[in-house]
């Protein structure tokens, strides 16, 4: 993690350009499921016909999930997260607990941020004969509580959300009779369910997936193929459309009235085009800095110097760093009014898992210059593998200093969200290719 940054408070230049292929983020959809929705099967599952046909109408989408499917994606396929887990069923979709060990629903939710949810489940709970209507006698839900518990968890969690629940797919030979009457009479229930969330103003909505698929059997009784997954992309894609509305990203940046701004880039080598008048920009303003519990090798020590030279390929998972600004020449301090920071690698090699980034930023006053406050937390969530380089700039939607009389501006570096690749669990770690504050002193 090389982060190049002067703490120099810039008066009056101009903000160097983003790279030459700018973009906005992409929507963040996340596929929840089980193995039909993970969908490791060479070929991308119901993801790659859906990102196809989105791309053209809304822009690439952005998949999102604690499951990565790389090892088994087509290689020419860009976006391998998703939410799937192969055997669950849905109270363990719920709760991430079983095989996979996941965290709970909300807890995915919060790491990754969708503005979309794609819902397929119930397929396990039929071929499982698990408690499919439940036991009153001990308390215990049948399947259309358990997909209704689920659903009301996401829509607590964020009811900006929309929600997208399927009737599932139809089961076919060798699959047993129980489990094909099973999926027949969740899929029967499922509307009532809907109507029911509909009726409440969350943003529920269903697609049939049971009927289309008829025609088009699971080879292996349970699974699709290509050419059932090519209708599962479709009826998703019909269903997205049907919203009327293009959905927007949840804003993960947007605490105490800032608004945070989320870019990525395709650019490969440099996230910004430095200008020189950034070099040494308000080096001055500058007093000190001292980071703590670094890794790496290259610790963050300047601050808004527009410099990616000696970029490293150190990648560091939590650290502090505290800029201290001096105060002699501002004697109350700076106002703060901008905050941009850039990450990502310039070789493709796990670009797809370094192009986070995560952060809160903290900062004390001059009249009590170790007492912090809490003014941003942030985080960038990871596209796919053609990103290769993000951007977050905080600012407040007012226009307005963010913090006024700054002495100390601390950045506290986080871990984003872990994955599983396989049967492999990945940390994901933050990497920094430069910092930038902008200001003036308090007058």
């Amino acid at each position: 993690m090389r982060c190049f940054a002067t703490l120099a408070l810039t008066l009056g230049l101009a903000l160097p350009a983003w790279s030459q292929a700018t973009l906005p983020a992409p929507l963040r959809i996340m596929p929840v499921g089980d193995s039909i929705t993970e969908g490791g099967d060479g070929f991308g599952g119901y993801r790659r016909p859906l990102f196809d046909k989105l791309t053209p109408v809304w822009g690439m989408p952005n998949f999102v999930g604690s499951r990565n499917m790389r090892q088994s994606d087509p290689a020419d396929f860009v976006d391998h997260d998703e939410d799937g887990y192969s055997a669950y069923r849905i109270e363990q979709i719920t709760s991430g607990k079983g095989f996979w060990n996941a965290p709970p629903i909300e807890e995915r939710l919060k790491a990754w941020d969708p503005a979309v949810v794609l819902i397929h489940a119930g397929t396990n709970d039929a071929q499982q004969n698990y408690y499919f209507y439940g036991n009153p006698k001990k308390g215990f839900p049948g399947v259309v509580d358990r997909l209704d518990d689920l659903v009301s968890r996401v829509v607590a969690f964020n009811p900006s959300i929309y929600v997208v629940v399927a009737q599932i797919i139809p089961a076919n030979a060798p699959a047993s009779d129980t489990t094909q009457a099973y999926i027949r009479a969740l899929n029967e229930r499922i509307p009532a369910l809907v109507a029911r969330h509909q009726a409440q103003g969350h943003r529920v909505s269903m697609v049939d997936m049971y009927t289309p698929m008829l025609a088009h059997p699971n080879p292996d009784g349970i699974h699709p193929g290509p050419e059932g997954y090519a209708v599962m992309g479709e009826q998703w894609f019909q269903a997205l459309m049907a919203l009327g509305v293009v959905p927007t990203n949840p804003n993960p940046g947007r605490f105490w009235g800032l608004q945070h701004a989320d870019r990525y880039s395709t650019s490969s080598s440099t996230p910004w085009n430095l200008q020189p008048n950034l070099v040494r920009a308000g080096a001055s303003s500058l007093a000190g800095a001292k980071t703590t519990d670094y890794r790496g090798s290259h610790a963050p020590a300047l601050l808004n110097d527009g410099s990616l030279a000696g970029f490293s390929n150190d990648a560091d998972y939590t650290s502090t760093t505290t800029f201290t600004l001096a105060t002699a020449q501002a004697p109350r301090g700076y106002d703060i009014t901008r905050i941009r920071t850039a990450a990502g690698l310039p070789s493709a090699d796990n670009g797809d898992e370094r192009s986070h980034q995560a952060y809160e930023v903290w900062w004390s006053s001059v009249d009590a210059p170790d007492v912090f406050n809490q003014l941003a937390d942030a985080h960038h969530i990871l596209v796919n593998v053609a990103e290769r380089a993000s951007q977050i700039t905080l600012t407040r939607e007012d226009g307005a200093p963010m913090a006024r009389g700054v002495a100390q501006v601390q950045f506290r570096f986080k871990q984003p969200p872990a994955r599983q690749f396989g049967f492999i669990g990945i940390e994901s770690p933050t990497p920094y290719r430069e910092l930038e504050v902008f200001g003036a002193p308090t007058p």
